[in-house]
């Protein structure tokens, strides 16, 4: 049976929306001037409108799949790195300190989702663990001053018979 890595990125996208409110102890709006507006699958083909901002886009980016035989019962371990862009833009036209500030607006909600997938490395009921989080920033999706990216790569990790 394949594995469905469209359901998988969903729950991805379910934990980040479900933690999107100031009552979640590990909310991913906090700190930031603006709360995170959307959360979708993919990426922008269009650019990001400004009204859209701050917001997340998850991706599947890359598979690996190895088949164990050891002991009476096959199975495969499947290995799965999902890429995280949360988004982030202060300002419009010649904000005075706006590129500085989307800047640390981007550190913080990439700070903010690397704590929640630390506190929950159990993806709900995918029986997926998140094995691993790194962070790597100044990433461009769009070309703008003020429109400010980082990409976060969450390895995830699950036995499938």
């Amino acid at each position: 049976m394949s594995v469905d890595l469209l359901a998988w990125r969903d729950s991805l996208i379910n934990l980040l929306d479900k933690n999107n409110v100031t009552a979640s102890v590990y909310d991913i709006s906090s700190g930031l001037a603006r709360r995170v507006k959307y959360i979708r699958g993919g990426l922008p083909d269009y650019g990001i409108v400004n009204t859209q901002l701050p917001c997340i886009w998850v991706r599947v980016g890359e598979y690996a799949e190895e088949r164990n035989t050891i002991g009476e019962s096959a199975h495969r371990d499947v290995n799965i790195t999902f890429e995280i862009f949360p988004a982030t833009q202060y300002g419009a036209g010649h904000v005075s300190g706006g590129n500085i500030i989307a800047d640390d607006e981007a550190v913080r909600l990439a700070q903010n989702i690397q704590d929640l997938f630390r506190a929950k490395n159990d993806l709900s009921i995918t029986g997926m663990v998140v094995n691993g989080v790194d962070t790597s920033f100044n990433e461009e999706i769009q070309e703008s001053t003020y429109v400010k990216a980082t990409k976060i790569n969450v390895d995830c990790f699950k036995l499938v018979s």
